[in-house]
């Protein structure tokens, strides 16, 4: 279905509109929004009025009623300020119009589909251009559309003689779309003369000045649903109807970002869920490989066996031997510890096998959650994708963006998670999470870390083992500790450092308060590791 929300015959009636409607108006403010979006704000002893230019996937013109000022907006054409409104010019059969203000200026709006901009002229010259990125008639003078005019019986008919009637229609009433010229009969236009002709398509354009405004819906599940406003009575039954284009585009509008919302919020659940489905695919393959390897060549329990049956050829202080399977198809090759003899080996097998049998059970087990996420997945994903209402999307919102238990765990500890050459590394998430990271999670031998003298998270090194930790994690670690501090904006800054053995925390102090000792001090950037 043709969407004729920008076409000339819209933008004629649109023109004649905007030049009653802001008749003595002033600019008092222009912003652009962060969604494709341009509001002018027109003022008249204390009256205010807004039009706002959509120039997204789709362009178009409309009128909120309720305006205000938009989140991450910012100041645009800001020339045109105080500059007094003029006139509202439609361009012939061409999907843009000018909008002309004192001092000489002139807004050009194109209504492109995906390449609309708006261009502003003082005088002749180009001062200000939307979108520089898109190049349609970045470089036409404003001569060029004040010379864009209907076309004369002699020209049509000329374009008739050299290019045929399409092209000449195409020419000089591009306005008419093929679903208008198909309603107009345009077939039998090819039998008359030139002259004729272009009569009747003059006849034609007169008679789309009263044509009413038509809002259909297409709610398909696959392509998303649209909206689309025609000038032509269609078989499908409208969701809107209106003989006034203020009324018609306020209409549209609400429909077109109502819709927009509901696509791409369908969009990010359908997203959501196949990443999900490729998630639990890819970790199924990879328990299933384990699972086979645990019942092949990592099978300990059948090496042990192979080995007790072979003890008389296995020599001593041998580090591998190879020996023919049960079944006499192949040789498997075995590794062996010197220090034990081939019995003993075997007994560490066996205990090995134990140890596998558990790891075996463990893996079928997620195997069968997966296995069981992965259906409930592949079934909401069918549901969703045939979603063709807001509120059955809305059913399915808990459903898709359930998050899975692991993550649920993750967001109730009091802690970011950190993996910093080898070491695990904790950092609080608030005054309250400093406590409880330090003082319930962290151990006497873990190192403890602070930006100095400013608020900010406990940083813990977890050191089970007790080990060295090297001065590059001991860095990085501070690099955490200073970033995640209101010394955040620092180039350099201090940041303590001691075992957690040697903070403890007064009985009177507020959360996330200690005092240390034995500290000493490390001078490093802020940043994540």
């Amino acid at each position: 279905m043709e969407n004729q929300v920008n076409n000339y015959f819209t933008i004629i009636r649109l023109a004649d509109f905007i030049n009653s409607w802001l008749n003595d108006f002033y600019v008092a403010e222009i912003l652009k929004t962060a969604r494709s979006e341009v509001q002018v704000i027109f003022r008249q002893k204390g009256v205010h009025k807004a039009m706002k230019f959509y120039l997204g996937e789709e362009s178009f013109v409309f009128f909120p009623d309720k305006f205000f000022i938009p989140k991450k907006s910012q100041p645009f054409l800001q020339q045109l300020e105080n500059k007094k409104f003029i006139e509202a010019v439609a361009h012939p059969h061409d999907r843009s119009f000018r909008l002309h203000f004192s001092d000489n200026f002139t807004l050009v709006i194109l209504l492109y589909g995906r390449n609309a901009n708006l261009i502003l002229y003082q005088g002749k010259a180009i001062d200000t251009v939307y979108n520089p990125k898109i190049k349609t008639n970045t470089d036409k003078p404003i001569s060029f559309y004040k010379n864009i005019l209907p076309a004369t019986e002699s020209e049509f008919t000329e374009s008739v003689k050299t290019a045929g009637l399409k092209k000449a229609i195409a020419t000089h009433f591009a306005g008419f779309t093929k679903s208008m010229l198909a309603g107009f009969d345009a077939d039998n236009l090819s039998v008359k003369l030139p002259g004729e002709q272009f009569k009747i398509l003059l006849e034609w354009e007169k008679s789309m000045a009263d044509a009413g405004f038509y809002i259909y819906e297409n709610k398909d599940a696959e392509q998303g649903r649209q909206v689309f406003l025609s000038l032509l009575k269609k078989e499908a039954a409208e969701v809107f109807f209106t003989t006034y284009i203020y009324a018609a585009l306020n209409e549209f509008a609400r429909l077109y970002f109502r819709i927009q919302q509901f696509n791409t919020q369908k969009r990010n659940f359908i997203s959501h869920l196949k990443s999900r489905i490729d998630k639990a695919e890819n970790q199924l393959k990879s328990y299933y490989f384990h699972l086979t390897q645990l019942e092949t060549d990592k099978n300990y329990k059948h090496q042990a066996d192979l080995i007790m049956a072979n003890l008389y050829a296995i020599p001593k202080g041998a580090e591998k031997i190879a020996l023919m399977d049960f079944d006499g198809s192949h040789q498997l090759i075995i590794k062996l510890k010197r220090e034990f003899t081939a019995q003993e080996w075997a007994e560490k097998l066996y205990q090995k096998a134990k140890k596998q049998q558990i790891e075996r059970a463990q893996t079928e087990s997620h195997i069968a959650n997966i296995e069981k996420m992965l259906s409930e997945a592949t079934e909401q994903l069918r549901n969703i994708q045939q979603v063709t209402e807001p509120k059955m999307l809305r059913d399915f919102l808990p459903q898709a963006l359930n998050k899975s238990p692991e993550k649920k765990q993750q967001e109730a500890v009091p802690y970011k998670k950190f993996e910093i050459e080898g070491f695990i590394v904790l950092v609080g998430k608030s005054a309250a999470d400093n406590d409880k990271l330090t003082f319930g999670i962290a151990k006497k031998d873990d190192l403890w870390l602070h930006a100095k003298d400013v608020a900010g998270s406990h940083v813990i090194i977890q050191n089970p083992s007790r080990k060295d930790v090297a001065k590059t994690t001991l860095e990085k670690a501070a690099q955490l500790a200073a970033y995640f501090s209101k010394g955040k904006g620092s180039d350099l800054y201090p940041v303590q450092y001691t075992l957690k053995k040697f903070v403890r925390k007064p009985k009177t102090a507020g959360p996330g308060k200690v005092i240390i000792e034995k500290e000493k001090t490390l001078l490093v950037e802020p940043k994540l590791p």
